[in-house]
């Protein structure tokens, strides 16, 4: 028998918030029947009404901070609209003082607001497509803390509900995720609770072979991201990759990082690609001798930022060159940049 639910929410624990603790287990209930109307709200807007199925718990999960569960939402009762928090990773260090972060993406966030990192809050006043600029805390310019690379980033919008139904154990929520107008029959079987489901790609893969006018076009640009490529092997300063480098993501002269396969840990940090051939990529260093042959590594190039003199920049660390192109249905190119060359 089929049966249709409006929605599925998946929400993580907001800073701040507290959560009634029993048994290693995290509970978060209407303290009234299944099917009973909770106040459910966006922080900063109308408050929403849906009905929980019923009170829902999970267990804390060792050595992660991230408390995730789901909420069904049914017809009745539910008045307004769910959006997910936008969230990123920052993609460089970023030291105390600073005002610029650089992240993945700033696509969602508000032009100014409020950035939650951690247990930290800053402000920021503008954003283009991958920094966000005039970052403050109450105690001034600059973050307070520093930032590492890979660290989570979220948006200031929340929803929010009440433990147990009192009104003075506010609990703060971030939306991860939604499904909507699903269906379910009882004999579906080809997807079962727990599957991966594996993205083969974000946008539209192009080839950089030059065979035709749509190649050329969006791989004669000198782009700026943070390509990864895995080590197959290495020998002082020569390391042998898994693949070819595409020549518009790693590229002689670029400053490199070498990391520890699959996480942020660094072997070798800013050094100088001197040459590409093939898989061959030789540095102007050579990888530490108490490393061993064997260790699973990674190269990561560097970002290029852009400097000016005479005349200085607003921020010291401003992306050069391109960070992305897109195509709109084979008739226009949009191009992300900030108009600057890492070259003076």
């Amino acid at each position: 028998m089929a049966f249709r639910f409006s929605g599925l929410l998946i929400v993580s624990v907001h800073k701040g918030s507290s959560l009634f603790m029993s048994n290693s287990l995290v509970s978060f209930t209407s303290g009234l029947l299944p099917g009973a109307p909770i106040a459910f709200g966006i922080n900063g807007g109308y408050p929403l009404r849906f009905l929980f199925s019923k009170c829902f718990q999970m267990a804390l999960e060792p050595r992660s901070s991230l408390i995730s569960f789901s909420v069904y939402a049914y017809p009745v009762g539910f008045d307004g609209e769910f959006k997910i928090t936008p969230s990123t990773n920052a993609t460089d260090e970023v030291s105390i003082g600073s005002s610029i972060i650089t992240v993945d993406s700033t696509i969602g966030f508000s032009t100014a607001g409020q950035l939650y990192i951690g247990k930290n809050v800053v402000s920021y006043s503008d954003k283009n497509i991958n920094q966000f600029f005039g970052v403050s805390t109450p105690a001034g310019i600059g973050v307070s803390v520093g930032i590492s690379t890979a660290d989570k980033i979220y948006a200031e919008s929340t929803v929010f509900g009440y433990e147990n139904g009192d009104l003075n154990k506010k609990v703060n929520l971030r939306v991860t995720g939604i499904l909507s107008d699903l269906e379910k029959t009882d004999d579906y079987t080809l997807l079962l609770e727990g599957d991966k489901i594996p993205v083969r790609n974000l946008g539209e893969e192009i080839k950089n072979e030059n065979l035709d006018k749509k190649q050329f076009t969006f791989n004669t640009w000198i782009y700026n991201v943070r390509t990864r490529y895995e080590i197959d092997s290495f020998t002082n300063n020569e390391l042998t990759l898994f693949e070819n480098p595409d020549k518009s993501s790693l590229r002689v002269d670029d400053r490199v990082d070498i990391l520890n396969r699959g996480s942020e840990q660094a072997v070798l940090l800013n050094v100088r690609v001197n040459a590409i051939a093939g898989k061959l990529v030789t540095l102007d260093t050579n990888i530490p001798a108490n490393i061993a042959s064997d260790t699973r590594l990674s190269i990561r190039r560097r970002y290029e930022y852009a400097s000016s003199s005479p005349l200085s920049l607003s921020g010291d660390k401003i992306l050069a060159n391109v960070q992305n192109t897109y195509n709109d249905n084979d008739e226009f190119l949009y191009v992300a940049s900030n108009s600057l060359p890492s070259y003076q």
